[in-house]
């Protein structure tokens, strides 16, 4: 899913850098990175609080050791 989402963002990134011109392709190269970044939050996110509805650390090693 991440991968998907990596992926689809750069390819209308590049998609949109071979169009622009310019300032507007540091505007799309700004956007893709404040999206990736994005992502990758949201990713870091789910994985320590778990989808809405679910348990953290569902599926995931206890470093503690309990």
């Amino acid at each position: 899913m991440m991968a998907d989402l990596i992926v689809g963002t750069m390819v209308s990134a590049s998609a949109e850098l071979l169009e622009a011109h310019g300032e507007a392709r540091e505007e799309v190269t700004e956007r893709a990175t404040e999206q990736l970044r994005l992502i990758a939050l949201g990713a870091s996110m789910w994985r320590k609080q778990g989808p809405i509805g679910e348990s953290a650390g569902h599926g995931l090693v206890d470093s503690t050791g309990s």
